[in-house]
């Protein structure tokens, strides 16, 4: 499978009078390195269209790095409603199966999806686990199919199957 580098992924940052980075997870503020990016982008996904592309992406490096594991890939939140703010982040929902045999700690990094993230970090140009305002959550097939939360009950819903 080859994965579309056309449209790398748009990076945002911006920065209060602290020095803190804004608005790249949901109100978190973290301390500007001084590698980072000085261009802002006011809306990186301006479209449905947009967002779906880049979740799709995303799915495209999922399918690489987890294999016969994942099982689909959502574009979920405003994104996919088309009622987004300019500074919205991109939601999408890894529905995969966990890896198995793993030590305890390997495991928790797995469930946050950590080595995913980092993985991006390396083969998708403009991802930065600090700057690109992307939410990726994983869960189980079977927590996505049965499980009455209003998360899981609003990605059904509203979401975008993307793969």
């Amino acid at each position: 499978m080859s994965v579309d580098s056309t449209n790398p992924v748009t990076v945002r940052v911006s920065g209060d009078a602290n020095g803190c980075i804004i608005g790249a997870a949901r109100g978190a503020r973290r301390p500007v390195p001084e590698e980072a990016p000085a261009d802002l982008v006011a809306n990186p996904w301006p479209t449905v269209d947009d967002a779906r592309h880049q979740a799709s992406v995303i799915a495209q490096h999922a399918q690489i790095f987890y294999g016969d594991l994942l099982h689909s890939v959502w574009l979920y939140g405003s994104r996919a409603r088309g009622d987004n703010r300019p500074d919205s982040d991109l939601d999408v929902l890894l529905v995969r199966r966990p890896r198995r045999n793993l030590d305890p700690v390997t495991a928790l990094g797995d469930r946050i999806e950590r080595p995913f993230r980092d993985y991006l970090e390396e083969h998708l140009d403009g991802y930065s686990i600090l700057f690109t305002p992307i939410q990726i959550r994983a869960a189980s097939p079977e927590r996505f199919e049965t499980w009455d939360t209003m998360f899981f009950r609003s990605v059904r819903e509203d979401g975008i199957r993307v793969l």
